[in-house]
């Protein structure tokens, strides 16, 4: 499923599809990069996968 953050550089939305980029299985953090689909600018994705399966993002440049 997307779901739709802001970019850190132009500061539109633009959807994540989590789903497929995460694994849910393994707690910790998860880092990857996306471009925006917008201005084209890198994100660094950072996801944390709790031990009980909660997640946080946080998106950077």
């Amino acid at each position: 499923m997307d779901t739709l953050y802001q970019c850190p550089y132009c500061g539109e939305p633009d959807a994540l599809d989590l789903e497929s980029d995460v694994d849910m299985d393994s707690p910790g953090d998860q880092v990857f990069v996306r471009d925006c689909s917008v201005c084209c600018q890198p994100w660094t994705v950072t996801v944390h996968v709790s031990t009980t399966g909660t997640r946080s993002v946080t998106i950077d440049r």
